[in-house]
């Protein structure tokens, strides 16, 4: 799967002359839900059949970063992105991570 980004528009024509790749997501497999986008940055959850985990992606640049909860083997759900954090749902707890404190990200 291919992580494609577009300037916000409801023009079907303008996304298409605008979007651009971040390049192939490095999940192995993605899980089927939301893709929420807020402040520049993505959220999907991953399931590699060993773990599930929540991945996070800034869209200006396409950096990546993987995180692996604890628990497994419950499934991992973005919620919503803000500026600060993103929000997720694992193991039927909302949960949310501090943008700023992610490390270094790196590339898929």
């Amino acid at each position: 799967m291919t992580v494609m980004t577009a300037p916000y528009s409801t023009d079907a024509a303008t996304i298409q002359q605008t979007k651009r790749s971040l390049g192939p997501t490095p999940n192995r497999w993605a899980v089927t839900f939301p893709f929420p986008v807020g402040c520049g940055h993505a959220a999907s959850g991953w399931n590699d059949g060993t773990a599930n985990g929540l991945s996070i992606v800034r869209l200006a640049d396409g950096v990546w970063w993987r995180l692996v909860p604890n628990v497994v083997p419950y499934a991992t759900r973005p919620l919503g992105i803000t500026c600060d954090h993103v929000y997720y749902e694992h193991a039927n707890q909302v949960l949310r991570v501090k943008l700023a404190s992610l490390p270094p990200g790196g590339l898929p």
